[in-house]
């Protein structure tokens, strides 16, 4: 045999020894699990489902499933808190942050159904960062924000708390929170996305309490809290809901009623200058 074939040989299982190392490489962990109850798993990117539980990692291309009965929360690498509300789907399609404050970051996600509420972290705090929440109906994006977003009864409904949101899709798009008309927006299917003076009934249900960023150390009662927030709620969401109803008819039916209705609109101008009036393009609410 000659050289060559000398060097091939060696060369063939060095290269196999080099795909295997790659190939058993762990994936990269985005986030981890602060709180998980009831039915809430992750799908990665073979189809592989695996159950949720806290302290759990998150991957990039996990898809976030919350059942009926099921409530998670999640913090990212770059100090995101994210909460899924129950029947969600929830991609994290890309989600790249090193840290470094000179380099741009990226996330890119997707929801096909349900809702989430999130404080951002560091992505999307620099305008190169790209930060994108993809729906059916419209996609999302922020300039550092405390903002969330549901999809019910074919729409898509959102709401900034902090900073600012721009929805958008094929028909046009709408500015939200810092800055902008409107701090909630609906989107039809087909249809451009139109500013909301008020939130809809569907938004301000979720729980992202200030415990969330404490130190892992007392992560566990910040989680408990909230568990036990979340199941409180969940028992008495149908009540409440009839509750509003009861109430909207009382107040339509009330001879105060037509005046009463006619300063909404201005409250609702006041409510939204009242809670930017303090912040810039850049902030973030601090918990």
């Amino acid at each position: 045999m000659g050289v060559k074939g000398k060097i091939s040989l060696v060369l063939v299982p060095l290269l196999l020894a080099n795909a295997v190392h790659v190939a058993a490489q762990p994936a990269r962990a985005i986030g981890k699990v602060i709180t998980a109850n009831g039915a809430v798993t992750a799908r990665d990117a073979s189809g592989a489902i695996r159950t949720l539980a806290r302290k759990g990692d998150i991957f990039e291309q996990d898809t976030i499933i919350v059942g009926a009965d099921g409530y998670t929360q999640i913090r990212m690498v770059d100090s995101a808190m994210i909460e899924f509300k129950p029947n969600t789907e929830f991609a994290f399609n890309t989600y790249n942050f090193d840290g470094n404050p000179e380099t741009a970051d990226q996330a890119l996600m997707s929801m096909v159904k349900g809702g989430f509420r999130t404080i951002s972290g560091t992505v999307g705090d620099d305008d190169k960062d790209d930060y994108r929440v993809d729906t059916p109906y419209a996609s999302i994006g922020i300039r550092g924000t405390t903002h969330e977003a549901v999809i019910e009864g074919g729409l898509l409904y959102t709401g900034v708390y902090t900073g600012g949101t721009t929805i958008s899709n094929n028909q046009g798009s709408v500015d939200t929170g810092f800055d902008a008309e409107y701090d909630f927006a609906v989107t039809e299917p087909g249809q451009a996305p139109r500013g909301l003076l008020e939130e809809p009934p569907v938004l301000g249900n979720f729980q992202i309490a200030q415990g969330l960023a404490l130190e892992e150390g007392n992560d566990d009662a910040a989680a408990d809290n909230n568990a036990n927030a979340n199941n409180a709620n969940a028992g008495n969401g149908n009540g409440n809901d009839g509750n509003a109803n009861a109430a909207n008819n009382n107040a339509a039916n009330n001879n105060a009623a037509p005046a009463t209705n006619a300063a909404q609109p201005a409250a609702a101008v006041a409510r939204h200058l009242l809670r930017h009036s303090r912040l810039n393009g850049k902030s973030r609410l601090n918990v």
